[in-house]
């Protein structure tokens, strides 16, 4: 894998931590240890380290990941409030969602 690649994969994995901190959860939890796991594939860089530069694009990009939160917040509502639901993974934001963000000036 080329090194941008790998550099934008930690960041990815860096994101959640990222998020949290962004609204001001500062402590890395227990649940980060498969992205402290993740990360050691890609580089020697620490979970702390790389989250911060995730910060700095969250931070940077502040309306589209609200905006993100938002949509996901809602859909979420959405899928608990449907009584024949199934237990599984369920997609909250699917790639057009998250082009229709992007995209917005």
């Amino acid at each position: 894998m080329n090194e941008a690649l790998k550099a934008g994969f930690a960041l990815f994995v860096a994101g959640g931590v990222a998020g949290n901190k962004f609204d001001g959860l500062n402590e890395i939890t227990e649940g980060a240890a498969s992205d402290r796991e993740e990360l050691q594939r890609f580089t020697d860089r620490s979970l702390e380290e790389v989250s911060e530069d995730a910060l700095l694009i969250l931070t940077e990009q502040r309306r589209r990941f609200r905006r993100i939160k938002s949509v996901a917040r809602q859909r979420f509502q959405d899928l608990v409030k449907d009584s024949s639901l199934q237990t599984g993974r369920h997609t909250l934001l699917n790639e057009a969602d998250l082009q229709g963000i992007f995209n917005k000036k």
